[in-house]
């Protein structure tokens, strides 16, 4: 996941560490004991967002078993910037924010897409996806958000 900027972390005592932000987030296979990069007794005291990110056409798309108030099944931020490059990060699919392949993702910003296109990058994004032994309904979950995603900034 590329996102253009970073986070600021410091320590009670320690100087200030710039991480960015696709290096933020860790798998369980790089470390058990934390989510994040962040050693002990550090904290987020800033995030850099560069102005090149303003603009554009945002969507954000959540399932949810209940409320609003509830956990995502299956969450995506997709955003298509002035310049015209799309990011697409997925939640709730992984222990991380998942970002869909650069491929796709150019892919989608070229734009015009027909409903068969859409069906086909959404396939292409998902192919590699490997679901756990009970949560395997969450694939065709992340198809339909990230077709309404594709299409709706797709169009932009």
């Amino acid at each position: 996941m590329e996102i253009r900027g970073s986070s600021q972390s410091r320590g009670a005592a320690g100087p200030v560490r710039h991480v960015a932000i696709a290096d933020f987030f860790v798998l369980p296979s790089e470390r058990l004991d934390a989510e994040t990069v962040l050693g002990a007794g550090e904290y987020v005291s800033a995030i850099e967002i560069p102005g090149s990110s303003a603009g554009g056409a945002q969507f954000y798309d959540k399932v949810m078993q209940r409320a609003a108030w509830d956990f995502a099944l299956v969450s995506l931020a997709a955003v298509r910037r002035s310049d015209g490059n799309v990011r697409l990060v997925f939640g709730g699919v992984a222990p991380k924010p998942w970002r869909v392949s650069e491929s796709v993702e150019e892919d989608v910003s070229v734009g015009g897409l027909s409903e068969d296109d859409i069906a086909t990058l959404a396939e292409r994004a998902l192919y590699d996806a490997r679901p756990l032994a009970k949560n395997g309904y969450k694939v065709q979950m992340a198809a339909a958000v990230l077709r309404r995603a594709i299409a709706r900034v797709g169009a932009s």
